[in-house]
């Protein structure tokens, strides 16, 4: 079950949320956490426009990118917004490292 995030933007509610779909998205896009501290700027950009995406899909990357200017403009937490963002993206690999279901498709031969 995944979460979500509603902010609001210049009276307008956007809802963050990300699945796996999105994270190859944003992996094609350039979106590497580990460089989150040596490109900070690019990287929550990047963040930022993957999880947006999802639910907003029709938004261009020009006016996603707006869309962060003006939250911070307003005094949004852009540290809340990545941070959420970091833990549903840890949690989807949590969730699926932790599978215990029996294979159904695949089986392991040793010879």
């Amino acid at each position: 079950m995944s979460r979500k995030m509603i902010i609001d933007i210049d009276g307008k509610d956007y809802i963050l949320a990300i699945d796996r779909k999105e994270i190859v998205r944003g992996e094609k896009i350039g979106l590497n956490l580990s460089q989150l501290e040596s490109s900070p700027l690019t990287q929550m950009s990047i963040f930022w426009n993957v999880g947006l995406h999802k639910e907003q899909p029709n938004l261009s990357t020009s006016k996603l990118e707006e869309l962060m200017d003006k939250f911070i403009e307003e005094g949004g937490d852009i540290k809340e917004v990545i941070s959420f963002l970091s833990e549903e993206y840890a949690t989807f690999f949590q969730a699926n490292l932790q599978n215990t279901k029996t294979l159904k498709k695949a089986r392991l031969v040793e010879e």
